[in-house]
This record gives C-alpha cells, sequence and structure tokens, in this order.
C-alpha cells in the first residue's frame, strides 16, 4: 500500500503533476485528504510535514467590481474536487464508511443480477466479490439495482425517502490507455458526470497510468470541467482497492496498492 507521503510525493514528481505549481499549503492540504481517506480505510498514514502552519486557500479569486455585478465563473478547484469526491467514496465504500442494508437473500439476487449483467458486456467477467462491494452505500440508504439494458448507474443509493444519495456505475477493463480515456469519457456522459465509476482491472494493472492519458488527451483549457463531480475508485479481481483518481482534477487522487 502506498502510504500518504508516498501518494502526495507521486503527485509532485510523477507522470501525473498537477499543472498547478505546488505550493507548501498546496502539498498539506492534499496530505490531509490522503491521510483522511487512508485512515477511514483502515491505514496507517504518515502525517504531515510541519508545513501545515502555513493556511492554504480553497476559494476563487473574488471580483474587484461594484457588489451585485456579474463575474466570470472560476474553474474548479482541484483540491476542492479532490476533498468533496474523497469524502463522499468514504462514506459509501466497503471497509470505510459504507453500509450494505439488505438481507442475504436480497444482496445474493442483486449480485447475481450484476454478475448477469457484466458477464455479457465485452471484457474479462465481474469477480463475485467486486460485485458485493459495490452494494455498500451511505450509511442509512438502501441499493437498487438497475439491471440488464437499463440506463446507468448500475447502482442507485436511496434514503428512506427515495431520494438518490449517491450513485455507482461498474465497469471490468482490460484495455490499453487509449481505449480507457475513450470508454470512459462516455460512460461518465452516461453517468451524466456524476458519481462513481467502480473499475475492476487485473493485478499488476497502473491506474495512474490510465488516468494519465485520459487527462493529457485533454488538455485544452475547461476541457476537464465538466468531470469535476464523477471519479474512479480502482479495484483488483480480488476486490482490493488500487486508488481513487479524479476525472475532473489532473494528476489528483488517492494511490492505492
Amino acid at each position: 500500500m502506498v502510504g500518504a507521503n508516498q501518494g502526495v510525493e507521486g503527485m509532485r514528481r510523477g507522470t501525473g503533476r498537477p499543472e498547478v505549481k505546488a505550493t507548501w499549503s498546496w502539498r498539506v492540504v492534499v496530505a490531509l485528504f490522503v491521510a483522511l481517506f487512508l485512515v477511514g480505510c483502515g491505514a496507517e498514514p504518515t502525517p504531515p510535514t510541519s508545513a501545515a502552519s502555513e493556511s492554504a486557500t480553497l476559494t476563487g479569486p473574488q471580483s474587484d467590481g461594484a457588489a451585485g455585478e456579474p463575474t466570470a465563473q472560476a474553474a474548479p478547484d482541484p483540491v476542492e474536487i479532490l476533498s468533496r469526491n474523497v469524502s463522499a467514496a468514504r462514506s459509501a465504500c466497503a471497509g470505510c464508511g459504507g453500509e450494505l442494508k439488505v438481507d442475504a437473500a436480497t444482496k445474493k439476487d442483486m449480485m447475481d443480477e450484476l454478475l448477469r449483467e457484466h458477464s455479457e458486456h465485452q471484457g474479462p467477467p465481474l469477480t463475485r466479490v467486486n460485485a458485493e462491494k459495490s452494494l455498500y452505500g451511505p450509511a442509512g440508504s438502501t441499493p437498487q439495482v438497475a439491471g440488464q439494458a437499463k440506463p446507468a448507474p448500475d447502482v442507485s443509493f436511496r434514503d428512506q425517502e427515495g431520494k438518490e444519495v449517491y450513485r455507482r456505475e461498474i465497469k471490468t477493463f482490460a484495455g490499453n490507455e487509449s481505449s480507457f480515456s475513450k470508454s470512459f469519457s462516455k460512460y461518465a456522459g452516461k453517468m451524466k458526470y456524476r458519481g462513481e465509476i467502480y473499475i475492476q482491472v487485473k493485478e499488476g494493472v497502473d491506474p495512474k497510468a490510465l488516468m494519465q492519458r485520459f487527462w493529457d488527451d485533454r488538455k485544452e483549457k475547461g476541457a476537464l470541467d465538466k468531470y469535476a463531480d464523477i471519479y474512479a475508485a480502482f479495484h483488483d479481481e480480488k476486490g482490493r482497492p488500487l486508488g481513487l483518481w479524479m476525472f475532473g482534477a489532473r494528476g489528483m487522487g488517492v494511490p492505492r496498492g
């Protein structure tokens, strides 16, 4: 497993380095979110350095104009995207804050439906452990499986009033970086650019390399903005988490190994 400081170093110096030049406050904020995610999943992250005394500014630029004067909308802030989506993912993942609020018979029926649906798709079949993990959602919610040939998401989580509180699409992937970039742009659109895409890959696949190609194919200004509310949760075939990565924030994610 990659520790918190190692994950941050990957964002500083790896191929997934954010476009925005890293400052001490930026690094500390990223480290804190990585630490928060790893603590929730049972890991023991290394605390951030003493640079935490510096404050990070997460608000967008302020207008110098008169009160009530319309201002241009600021581009989504990468740290805010990471913060918001990591918090949402932690609330719904197995082993973090997620719950599976159905009886044993219903769980089996839901898992069988997911396995049947994904056995008919191109690519590797969904494993049983990942089918089960994909049914975990926020505390107090109940999963609803869409079924075959139904619009995304595969699993919608509803509160007691029937309101959707989380959404998850499930994909298995065994292609290359180029096909990942094209396919997951399409899947994001089907998810209306919000929620989690739970991605099963083979052991040894580097999710960061897949994400790097996705970001590299969208270097134009604003090209990632519409992806701000959708993110990728990678797992191997045994259900082990391999990382949480932001489609809409270049170089941003929580690596796991």
